[in-house]
């Protein structure tokens, strides 16, 4: 049998940095491996499936000039081009095919912990801390949403370039190198590409400055918060605010209570990682209730705490104040769609992970503890390999993955029509529609509900409800151009033309992007013998999406009957 001390000798005592290197990637593959078969699901649809942008390079000046959504046609008001830019290698290497954009993830994913064992190196000189802390990093569960579900790489990429960008600060304040001062601002300029929670990082260092009592370079901190300074002016005032789409009407007093309850949940996932899911909704707390108490004790106590041992343990003071200045992006105090997210953990969580490898360090180092210990820290890597392995299973593919994430939050309105939508797609109309229907009842002015609720009784052949759902969508948003383009349809199969022909010019006019809008206008023109307009509509259409394989077979039916009139 093994000697448990002799076989895990290297895991607590090494000095070969490279075997630390091929254990963290072994394992990432190892337990990642799974999420290889998982389909595009979530968002994944619109920042990868249909999105064209990341179809032909040609689009890359789009990528840097719009949001995240729009070569999908769906707004999302968030500037990360350098994400987008990833899924447009990924797409010419494996275009549509899910496995390379899963695998693309994991990489970014290993990448990341070996960063943050690197990181924890040059901090603190001690390498079995830095590997274990990479090692918890890299396996705990909570980080599945955040490696598993393509459309979230951004948190990735932009934790992986602010670790690089970080190392290179403070390699720079013990020994100057132009080329690492420049490496240093472009990693950074990378980072905030790949996801706006970047700014936070001038902050983090300034941390660094005062817990490690170092001395501060005026010039080089300079440079990182001019970098981050360009960026928000660039993203706040040329393009519009972050999640503008989803802006909560409710006030910052009101968005408090639900951050304290968001650390109270934080913590438990972090401690016991079981019952994970996607989706927690923007819910309202109040300061009496014992999710937000519990999150403002803890919070209080944990900052008392690092305060008072801030000379005396750096290490544990700095993993305390990482943690929550590194939630301070997503903590609702700029109002954000959802009050707490599990990949919004995935940077804060290196301080979680950081103080949990120095508590088994230090118990290492007794050695009336050290067998107990090792058995402890590999039980602890096991348990969260293997509920990692299990929790990439909710990721595979989009009808259980929404149908289980219902069970958590069944009264969620983005679940019900995002399910409700699958169900359409199947042919289960009756059952989408009962899904819509929640969905507005939680949430009245769900435009996207009303729309796709009157899509479902169009397909079941109700277009008098059908009329009345998006006609209901257009009162709450007149510039909804999709319920346009709807009763379009509608009134031309009813016989109604030049009532189609406006409202589909009207959703041209509010959505100038809107491709199908124009195959439909296209089509109605060429039945009526206009075939040049229609040829022009259907070029137009294929223009904003030349993957639109219906506007091409359009336009040459088109083009054949011009043939046939000039014949006759």
């Amino acid at each position: 049998m093994m000697n448990l001390d002799n076989g895990t000798r290297y895991l607590f005592k090494h000095k070969a940095t490279p075997v630390a290197v091929f254990l963290i990637i072994a394992l990432g593959f190892i337990i990642y491996a799974n999420s290889l078969n998982g389909e595009f699901i979530w968002d994944d649809q619109y920042l990868v499936r249909d999105n064209i942008y990341i179809r032909d390079w040609s689009y890359v000046p789009e990528i840097f000039t719009r949001d995240i959504g729009a070569g999908a046609d769906k707004p999302f008001n968030y500037y990360r081009p350098f994400h987008i830019f990833t899924y447009l290698i990924d797409f010419s290497v494996w275009e549509l095919n899910a496995f390379g954009y899963h695998l693309s993830n994991i990489i970014f994913h290993i990448l990341t912990a070996l960063s943050v064992y690197w990181f924890t190196t040059v901090l603190f000189k001690n390498k079995t801390l830095s590997l274990l802390t990479g090692l918890f990093f890299l396996t705990h569960p909570i980080q599945t949403e955040a490696v598993s579900s393509i459309s979230v790489r951004g948190d990735a990429l932009s934790a992986l370039f602010m670790l690089v960008c970080f190392i290179l600060y403070i390699k720079l304040l013990d020994r100057d190198s132009v080329i690492n001062y420049i490496l240093m601002l472009l990693v950074y300029i990378l980072a905030l590409l790949s996801k706006e929670n970047s700014l936070i990082l001038p902050a983090l260092i300034v941390l660094y400055h005062l817990i490690f009592a170092k001395k501060v370079e005026i010039i080089k901190l300079s440079s990182i918060a001019a970098v981050a300074g360009g960026y928000a002016i660039l993203r706040f005032a040329v393009l519009r605010p972050v999640g503008s789409h989803a802006l909560s009407l409710t006030a910052l007093f009101q968005r408090i209570p639900g951050f304290f309850a968001a650390i109270t949940n934080y913590i438990r996932l972090l401690i016991s990682p079981f019952g994970l899911h996607a989706e927690y909704g923007n819910m309202l707390f109040n300061f009496t209730d014992l999710k937000a108490i519990a999150g403002i004790i803890i919070v209080a106590a944990s900052l008392l705490y690092a305060f008072k041992i801030r000379k005396n343990n750096t290490l544990a003071s700095f993993s305390i104040c990482w943690f929550f200045i590194a939630l301070l992006p997503v903590s609702n105090l700029y109002p954000l769609a959802f009050y707490m997210a599990e990949h919004w953990l995935y940077f804060p969580s290196i301080g979680f992970f950081l103080l949990l490898a120095a508590g088994f360090d230090n118990l290492l180092k007794d050695k009336s503890f050290a067998f107990v210990t090792k058995a402890f820290i590999i039980g602890a890597l096991l348990s969260y390999s293997y509920l990692t392995i299990v929790q990439n299973n909710y990721w595979q593919e989009p009808l259980s993955f929404y149908q289980r994430t219902l069970k958590y939050i069944p009264d969620s309105p983005r679940i019900n029509n995002n399910l409700g939508n699958l169900y359409n797609d199947m042919g289960r109309h009756e059952e989408a529609i009962v899904l819509f229907k929640r969905a507005i009842k939680n949430n009245p002015i769900y435009v996207k509900a009303y729309n796709n609720l009157g899509k479902a009784y169009y397909n079941i052949g109700d277009k008098e409800k059908a009329m009345k759902s998006f006609i209901k969508a257009l009162k709450i948003d007149p510039g909804y151009s999709k319920a346009y383009y709807n009763l379009g349809i509608i009134d031309e199969e009813l016989g109604m033309k030049d009532d189609a022909i406006k409202l589909l010019k009207k959703a041209i006019e509010l959505d100038p992007g809107y491709a199908p809008a124009y195959n439909k206008l296209g089509l109605i023109y060429r039945e009526s013998g206009k075939y040049r307009q229609a040829a022009a509509l259907f070029k137009k259409s294929i223009e904003i999406n030349p993957y639109y394989a219906e506007a091409y077979n359009n336009l040459e039916i088109t083009y054949a009957g011009m043939g046939k009139m000039r014949k006759q």
